[in-house]
């Protein structure tokens, strides 16, 4: 991992612990009763519980089954190679998700183990080569335990969020009764409000963190396999094109809504290609590395530079950009 990606990862954490830190010791200060730390309990509870059982929910929601190892003998060798590549010390299932839309992902936890997802429409889209970059990048994931990782980051905003909904809901209880009680509603209003700012800028340090994740799992996919940046860059950009179509027919039938809740699992985030269908349907009929090349040469504007903010996944033009400098690396 180059250095200035290990800064960037180091930087967010340390923002997000930092300010974490700060709102903890402000709170402590003005709360003396127990309803603070009962509100931090249960935002790490509820936490935990939905990381728990996540892998169920996302098995369910993709459709995904086990992958038959003589029907699918190509995918599992692959694993094998890049699993023995990557020093992976126990092979991670590999799953077939019935969904149309070209996508890779990694879940599991502790209690299923984790599990490499390709979908229907990956494998319909994709030659053998460019799944193959796909599924390492998804290794790379593993590797890095960037699902438990992101379970970590993400806790700290959630509390903060909670403690902002309970005061809240404290407030709204606090209208309806005696008029001592709606003293202290001002007070009520801002401490929520500033649970909730805290909450807002802390998950836009968790976004970028996600973001830099994505580039490690290029970064591992490029140097793990033979030829790493061009597959998973022409990988990428046929993902993203074909995405765009699928979106230009019928926006609304991509994902169902309870396979969006978990986008930021997908090697691409599909609401990201939503919003650069326009920019992107001319880019048909190409061979795959004048895809590549008028992606990454493709001019951001404004509007790309402040959605990515908003965004668990880089642009694409970044990514084939950063791709690119690993190529000649």
């Amino acid at each position: 991992m180059s250095i200035k990606l290990k800064l960037s990862m180091f930087g967010s954490v340390a923002a997000i612990i930092g300010i974490t830190t700060l709102a903890f010791l402000f709170f402590i200060e003005f709360f003396t009763d127990l309803t603070f730390y009962y509100v931090v309990v249960f935002a790490v509870i509820f936490n935990l519980f939905q990381w728990l059982i996540a892998p169920y929910i996302i098995q369910a929601a993709y459709k995904c089954v086990e992958a038959d190892e003589r029907e699918y003998w190509n995918l599992h060798r692959i694993l094998d190679k890049i699993c023995e590549d990557s020093d992976l010390k126990k092979k991670p299932k590999l799953m077939i998700a019935e969904v149309q839309l070209p996508n890779a992902f990694a879940y599991g936890n502790f209690l299923t183990g984790s599990r490499v997802a390709v979908t229907r429409g990956l494998l319909n889209t994709l030659e053998i080569e460019e799944i193959e970059a796909v599924m390492a990048h998804e290794i790379g994931h593993i590797k890095h335990r960037d699902m438990s990782v992101m379970m970590f980051v993400s806790l700290l905003p959630a509390i903060f969020y909670w403690i902002g909904r309970v005061m809240m809901y404290s407030l709204w209880l606090s209208s309806w009764g005696a008029r001592d009680r709606r003293e202290g509603s001002a007070i009520l209003v801002a401490i929520g409000f500033f649970s909730l700012l805290i909450y807002f800028f802390l998950n836009l340090f968790v976004l970028a963190f996600s973001r830099l994740r994505e580039y490690y799992a290029d970064e591992h996919a490029a140097f793990t396999i033979h030829d790493g940046s061009r597959k998973l860059s022409e990988a990428l950009a046929k993902i993203n094109i074909y995405m765009t179509k699928m979106i230009a027919r019928n926006p609304r039938a991509v994902l169902v809504p309870s396979q969006l809740a978990f986008r930021p699992l997908l090697i691409t985030d599909p609401e990201r290609a939503t919003s650069e269908a326009k920019q992107l349907q001319i880019l048909t009929g190409y061979p795959d590395y004048e895809l590549v090349e008028m992606l990454r040469r493709r001019k951001l504007k404004l509007s790309d530079k402040i959605m990515e903010i908003f965004s668990t996944h880089p642009n694409i033009t970044k990514r084939l950009r950063r791709l690119e400098q690993l190529k000649l690396r």
